[in-house]
């Protein structure tokens, strides 16, 4: 349950970083 609360808040910061390039 944890890792994918994990996984969750990784992808999110990744989408932010895409969307502060674009």
């Amino acid at each position: 349950m944890v890792d994918r609360i994990l996984l969750v808040i990784a992808v999110f910061e990744e989408l932010a970083e895409l969307n502060g390039l674009i």
